[in-house]
């Protein structure tokens, strides 16, 4: 799984690990490669023309797609998007998806498991509460990857946080969530309420809710220790342009706060 900054180094360690084992599986997902392309996209075909140490490019969410690609259920693909999907039997695990071919409940999604990593070496470990983002700035790629947002209930990713806290030693955690807003509080109380002692950061949309200074204290108390927000302008024009649907004079308040 890869960024779009991450593409050469990725590229290079796939054909260095084919010319290891030619029978390796090389496979490409994440928002990288494909960043603004889809299956048909000339520029997906590209890699696959000028890189041919790579067997298979995964486009969207992946985790049923890459699951089908070691079952073989989908022959003979080397794009694979989520409009395969359908054509997929009965047997996807992790619950029932939705029309577009996404895992409708994320909660059927297991603890991420960073074994065999040297999870010493890392700042923080990562969870992820929701994917997508609900607004539609307009130049923002998390709509168009995600598709619709979606959201698990606040317990089950405490559990993962009281897990990997168990597990690994460790209380610094990232939320990989393109927005936490829509969860901030209730986490924040869950870890209150659960006495889970973390330090989290997250990113974070200057919305009203953060105007609140009681609100702000609420997720500082539960360990939020660095705000990721979304300031792109100070012209009120660009803000518009972007679709961003708030005020300068609000992103200082709340940046403030």
């Amino acid at each position: 799984t890869l960024l779009t900054t991450t593409l050469p180094a990725s590229l290079h360690i796939l054909r260095r690990a084919k010319q290891q084992n030619p029978k390796v599986r090389t496979v490409l997902g994440g928002p990288g490669p494909i960043m603004g392309a889809g299956a048909d996209s000339p520029d997906t075909n590209r890699i696959i023309e000028k890189c041919p140490w790579i067997d298979n490019i995964v486009i969207g969410e992946g985790e049923l797609l890459l699951d089908a690609l070691l079952r073989n259920a989908l022959p003979g693909r080397k794009v694979l998007s989520l409009r395969d999907i359908s054509s997929l039997d009965a047997t996807i695990p992790l619950g029932k998806t939705t029309r577009q071919g996404l895992i409708s409940d994320l909660s059927t999604l297991p603890t991420p498991d960073y074994s065999g990593l040297a999870v010493n070496t890392y700042s923080k470990l990562s969870v992820g509460v929701s994917r997508g983002c609900a607004y539609q700035c307009s130049f923002c790629y998390e709509t168009t990857y995600w598709k619709r947002y979606r959201k698990r209930p606040i317990d089950s990713a405490l559990r993962d946080i009281k897990a990997l806290q168990e597990q690994h030693g460790r209380n610094r955690f990232f939320l990989c969530d393109s927005l936490a807003n829509f969860f901030a509080d209730d986490l924040a109380k869950g870890l209150l309420d659960q006495g889970i002692d973390i330090q989290w950061d997250a990113y974070l949309r200057a919305d009203r809710e953060l105007l609140d200074v009681d609100y702000v204290a609420l997720l500082a108390d539960s360990g939020m220790v660095r705000s990721r927000l979304g300031l792109e302008s100070a012209d009120p024009d660009m803000l518009d342009q972007m679709n961003k649907r708030m005020s300068v004079a609000q992103m200082g308040t709340v940046l403030q706060n």
